[in-house]
């Protein structure tokens, strides 16, 4: 979830770093409304660890609010996920994150290393990942007459582009696939071809799945990438 929409925000409470003041961190995710039963999964996940490990740490929906985005010009209702547990994310953080010019910044490397599981891959993908779908029109009418094979990308543009260059050497190490790494208004992002988008989907669908808000962010990919739709094409 880190690598994805998650946040461990840290603050100091008189609003200045202090090596005698320790920061208090907590958990956040954030989505639109529209995204909400995906943000309950989310939570479920985290709260199931907690309960079998009998511990009485909750993640609630803390609030839901709209947004007014400069860039579009269109107001978004959003609602938070919210888990404070300053002292176990003090921790956490220091793996996590890493000083960089003056800034805190995810340390890559240390959250690749933890993603050994498909489930993960999943929310990677459910938190900035999208298809991509080409429509084909005609020459004659110019009317759209079939839309092709989807293929993925993760908006990871919030990273370097030295950090794209770990991510693509995960892919390949991890699971043969090889990334493109390409720009999207001057940022990096990565692009994957489609036969590597089909093997993706084969690892996230049966997560995905449980959640009907990306049932339709990943529409095309179940009605084409679905194995019983593969094995009749």
């Amino acid at each position: 979830m880190l690598l994805g929409d998650g946040c461990l925000s840290a603050y100091f409470p008189n609003g200045k770093r202090s090596e005698k003041t320790l920061p208090h961190v907590a958990f956040s995710i954030t989505h639109s409304l529209v995204q909400k039963d995906y943000l309950v999964w989310k939570a479920e996940l985290i709260n199931k660890t907690f309960r079998d490990k009998n511990l009485s740490k909750r993640c609630l929906l803390k609030k839901q609010y709209d947004y007014f985005d400069k860039r579009t010009g269109k107001t978004y209702s959003r609602v938070q996920l919210e888990l404070n547990w300053a002292e176990y994310f003090r921790i956490l953080r220091g793996r996590t994150h890493k000083r960089s010019s003056g800034k805190d910044r995810k340390n890559v490397e240390y959250l690749l290393s933890q993603m050994g599981s498909d489930i993960q891959l999943a929310i990677w993908f459910g938190d900035d990942g999208s298809e991509i779908r080409r429509k084909f029109k005609s020459t004659i009418t110019k009317e759209v007459i079939g839309i092709s094979d989807p293929c993925y990308k993760l908006c990871t543009n919030c990273f370097s582009l030295e950090e794209h260059q770990v991510f693509k050497q995960w892919f390949e190490s991890k699971y043969g696939i090889t990334p493109t790494i390409s720009t999207n208004q001057g940022r990096p992002i990565l692009l994957f071809s489609t036969n590597d988008s089909k093997k993706i989907f084969k690892l996230i669908s049966p997560y995905l799945n449980k959640v009907e808000s990306m049932r339709r962010k990943f529409w095309l990919s179940f009605e084409r990438y679905l194995p019983e739709k593969l094995s009749t094409s």
